[in-house]
């Protein structure tokens, strides 16, 4: 009796007890290692070494990452330098800028308004802003001849004059060329252009009717400045077609170039039979040009959306 009892089933046998023990070993390495690759016992794996990595082969590895720049880079590829849409202020928003639209302004107003038998020498023809007396901006051809200029307003979009004022040469009194200035109470901001004013009140003031009158026709005087055009510098979104073509014409949209014309007309007239008849009395001045604006709301929203030029304005051109 005493010897079953020693060998009753319920007692672990020596065999049983190096099995158990040994799993109950290895259950405890399981769960005492941090590192997955020391979790596996050495005698069923055998570590090779990695040579990419220098690790051990049993070690996972994910994939390589395919590099971000492969992937973004591919569409940009398909953007040719034709296809990129000029930003809002480009030459190509200005109807004028088009191809022969100006050139066909020029013979449109010289066959019109110029007589052969009266203006039979042209200096020059330029495209420039005119500035009011209430400073708006706006469009304007300029023709010089020997005896006259011209200001004439082109819609360039129906092709035709729309209006048209002749100054007689022999009637300017005083030629001013200098930086546009605003008086030192304005609250308009400062505007870093040069321009010329072409003036034949021999120094008298305009009545303050006129003065405040917007609509005013009567001024003494004509403002002129660059063509917006002529100060175009965008490096990195013009095609090189616009920037070549600009350069080629910038003398068209320069008033320093009209300045230029009007000093030599003044100082070297032309030696012909009908120029040697005209008497310049005009006097040539190196100051600024006050432009009397103090407030100018009005002007300044005017001239920053380029009201009194012919544009391209989204859905709508005027």
């Amino acid at each position: 009796m005493y010897r079953s009892q020693e060998v009753h089933p319920s007692e672990p046998r020596a065999e049983d007890s190096v099995e158990d023990n040994y799993e109950f070993r290895g259950a405890t390495l399981t769960i005492s290692s941090n590192d997955d690759s020391q979790a596996v016992p050495s005698s069923h794996t055998t570590s090779q070494p990695a040579v990419q990595t220098g690790k051990d082969a049993t070690t996972p590895t994910s994939p390589p990452e395919q590099p971000r720049a492969s992937i973004c880079e591919a569409p940009r590829a398909l953007v040719s330098a034709e296809s990129i849409r000029p930003r809002i202020g480009s030459p190509r928003h200005f109807f004028c800028f088009r191809n022969g639209l100006f050139e066909q302004a020029i013979k449109d107003c010289t066959e019109i308004l110029l007589k052969p038998s009266f203006d039979s020498d042209i200096l020059g023809n330029w495209l420039l802003t005119e500035i009011s007396h209430w400073d708006h901006e706006r469009e304007r051809i300029v023709i010089l001849t020997t005896k006259a200029l011209y200001v004439i307003k082109f819609d360039f979009i129906a092709l035709r004059i729309l209006k048209k004022e002749k100054i007689l040469m022999n009637r300017v009194d005083t030629i001013i060329h200098g930086k546009l200035t605003y008086p030192t109470a304005s609250f308009v901001p400062d505007r870093n252009e040069i321009g010329v004013r072409l003036m034949w009140n021999k120094g008298q003031p305009i009545p303050a009717a006129t003065s405040w009158n917007p609509f005013a026709t009567d001024i003494p005087w004509k403002t002129f400045t660059n063509h917006p055009i002529h100060g175009y510098q965008d490096q990195y979104n013009s095609l090189p077609s616009i920037r070549e073509e600009i350069e080629a014409n910038r003398k068209t949209y320069s008033v320093e170039h009209l300045h230029e014309a009007l000093v030599q007309l003044i100082n070297n007239p032309q030696p012909n039979i009908e120029s040697a008849n005209i008497n310049y009395n005009c006097q040539l001045e190196e100051t600024p040009i006050v432009l009397e604006n103090y407030v100018g709301i009005g002007a300044v929203f005017h001239n920053k959306n380029n009201l009194g030029f012919f544009k391209v304005r989204g859905k709508f051109s005027f």
